[in-house]
């Protein structure tokens, strides 16, 4: 089961952490260049879904792509806050057939990310106490 944890660094700044790897997370839209924001990670993770698959299919159907690059956008929206409308085009380098680029247009809605994003995920929060080391 994948898990990650985010704590506070300093200033506006997150840490985010999976496994041995780190990664600076930024609050304020102002000071950008100190990290990425939560919404471009959440695209990010997207797009390596969608990229990762594609990846994947394509290396086994031996299909002739030299390159292929996922690109993401999406809206922030209020009431409640959230990102909506997330836009994801695949740009292939490649001689595909019609039939080929549908297949691949296919399989890039059904990375593990994207069905999770499009079917709802649950979530629950808790809150504790962490009591001090003696």
């Amino acid at each position: 089961m994948p898990s990650a944890s985010v704590s506070w660094g300093s200033r506006n700044h997150l840490v985010a952490a999976a496994r041995e790897h780190r990664l600076v997370l930024e609050r304020d839209p102002e000071a950008a260049a100190a990290g990425l924001s939560a919404g471009e990670l959440l695209l990010m993770a997207l797009g390596a879904c969608v990229a990762g698959t594609l990846r994947n299919h394509t290396s086994v159907s031996r299909m002739p792509i030299r390159t292929l690059e996922v690109r993401l956008e999406a809206y922030r929206l209020d009431g409640p806050s959230r990102y909506d409308d997330v836009t994801i085009r695949v740009l292939i380098d490649g001689a595909l057939t019609d039939r080929q680029l549908a297949t691949v247009e296919r399989v890039a809605s059904a990375c593990r990310v994207h069905n999770s994003l499009h079917g709802g995920i649950k979530s629950r929060v808790s809150v504790a106490l962490e009591q001090p080391t003696p």
